[in-house]
């Protein structure tokens, strides 16, 4: 039994073997722009990772167990389980990193940070509005919320106000707006 993924009838895109897990699609619409991923699962926790592109399928040499997050315009969005070293530098497990996309395609890979953990705190959650991406952070014990912008290449966080000593999950966004929804319960 073989794994495929076809564009039409009839018009194979990829195709797998059996002794992978399987191959499964997404698809993202940022900005009026459609994006399709394919996902070539090798084992639970190891993903090869492609961009269908009018060309073809095209392979994103990006660890094989980093946590797809979603797309913020043309970035992808990449939460790390293991250090990624790239040509200049290397990106830390625990990490949230964007990849853009545009320069994928060009043939340069540009990786910058979002948000890097200090030594007591952990990523939990991101979402993606239209001008920013919100982050939820476990800092201390205490769930932290913060804002990430796109400002001269770099990604500069400030905190969102938030009550302390309670739990904050990320709800719901709109990429068309800069609406976003977080929960707050305390005990």
């Amino acid at each position: 039994f073989l794994n495929y993924i076809f564009k039409k009838i009839n018009s194979l895109i990829y195709k797998i073997d059996t002794t992978k897990v399987g191959i499964f699609l997404s698809g993202n619409n940022m900005d009026g722009k459609q994006y399709v991923f394919l996902y070539e699962s090798l084992s639970t926790y190891k993903t090869k990772m492609y961009f269908y592109t009018p060309e073809g399928v095209r392979w994103l040499d990006v660890p094989l167990d980093l946590e797809y997050k979603g797309m913020h315009g043309d970035e992808l969005l990449f939460y790390l389980q293991s250090d990624w070293k790239t040509e200049n530098e290397t990106y830390k497990s625990g990490t949230v990193v964007s990849y853009d996309l545009t320069d994928f395609l060009s043939g340069k890979t540009t990786v910058r940070t979002i948000y890097q953990p200090e030594e007591r705190a952990s990523f939990e959650s991101l979402m993606s509005a239209k001008a920013f991406l919100v982050v939820s952070t476990m800092e201390n014990v205490q769930s932290k919320l913060k804002i990430f912008r796109n400002a001269d290449d770099k990604w500069i966080g400030e905190a969102v106000p938030v009550p302390e000593f309670g739990t904050i999950s990320l709800v719901s966004s709109d990429n068309q707006s800069d609406d976003y929804f977080f929960s707050f319960s305390n005990p």
